[in-house]
């Protein structure tokens, strides 16, 4: 999935957020875990198992759409400049990666990949200058044509993993409801889909690695971290990150470590909260503010935590005022 913006981390880095059950249910739930996306999926809700398995297999299937590395892919196919005609799923998460990048003026852009892919995270390795700048010139998010369900891509390639987990979140969701699921979480670590009954979500100190910076009490929301902290690597006293800035191509220059979104849809959030850390604290609060239906809590450099003004403080626990 997208190098860029990918998330990668519950049990293979740090953990932005871990699932904690508030209240009781008449029904015992049933918790599964599987690696997919790149990343651990974790499944809870008081259904049976062989509910569990189809929704995972769903998952699965989205991996196959959506997934550059899957040659066979949708994805893959029009990164080597195939026109496709492509299906609802697909247009509906290029459209929306194509809104967060005229939104963000270019900040958010799912046309990274030719950059990302230059980028070794896994063993500090960086990309070689001319490399770059020549990668540099095949971005642009405006290169992507979406004509109905016609798609090319002019050119460049796109990795959706900035949006795609969010999206995916949101269709398992249905699912499980679809299924008569009361209650459930669909938990990404990085995007976290909670219906039904209320859970504490509790988000990881970026400073601190046992640490826990603030809990949050939410019902029927979607929860939406992004950090400079979860794949990245210092080298001769210069930190290097995942979050690339298009015009750069190297890790955005932010005063946010962090910035958790809460919102109805796991796909917004999971741009947001992208954009959120490209824009920096400022600049991100404000545009949060504007946004409806929508708050956030942010980690600057320094670790202090500031939110939004639809959060507040109650019993230890950060909670939405409406």
């Amino acid at each position: 999935m997208y190098n860029i913006f990918m998330k990668k981390i519950f049990l293979l880095s740090l953990i932005c957020a871990l699932m904690v059950p508030c209240g009781c249910t008449d029904r015992p739930e049933n918790t599964e875990t599987r690696f997919l996306l790149d990343t651990f999926l974790t499944l809870s809700a008081d259904c049976d198992t062989k509910t569990l398995s189809e929704v995972f297999d769903a998952c699965a299937d989205y991996e196959k759409e959506f997934s550059r590395t899957v040659e066979s892919s949708p994805v893959s196919r029009l990164n080597k400049g195939e026109v496709l005609t492509v299906s609802d799923d697909l247009k509906a998460v290029l459209e929306a990666g194509l809104k967060y990048g005229e939104i963000s003026g270019g900040k958010f852009d799912i046309t990274i990949c030719p950059v990302s892919r230059l980028w070794d995270f896994e063993n500090a390795v960086l990309p070689e200058r001319a490399a770059l700048d020549k990668a540099l010139k095949r971005v642009h998010y405006r290169k992507v044509f979406v004509n109905g369900h016609t798609v090319s891509l002019g050119g460049t390639e796109i990795d959706l993993g900035g949006i795609a987990k969010g999206y995916i979140a949101d269709r398992l969701a249905e699912k499980l409801k679809a299924k008569g699921v009361k209650n459930g979480i669909i938990n990404f670590s990085s995007s976290i889909v909670v219906f039904g009954k209320k859970r504490q979500v509790k988000l990881h100190d970026p400073l601190s690695a046992d640490t826990y910076a603030a809990t949050l009490a939410v019902q029927n929301i979607s929860v939406s971290t992004s950090g400079t902290y979860e794949r990245c690597f210092t080298k001769d006293n210069v930190h290097y990150h995942h979050i690339l800035d298009p015009p750069t191509g190297y890790g955005v220059q932010t005063d946010l470590l962090s910035a958790t979104v809460l919102c109805d849809s796991a796909m917004d959030g999971d741009a947001i909260s992208t954009v959120c850390i490209l824009y920096g604290l400022e600049k991100a609060t404000e545009w949060i503010e504007s946004l409806p239906e929508t708050e956030a809590v942010f980690i600057d450099e320094k670790g202090h935590l500031t939110y939004t003004d639809g959060i507040t403080e109650k019993d230890g626990l950060l909670i939405l005022k409406k």
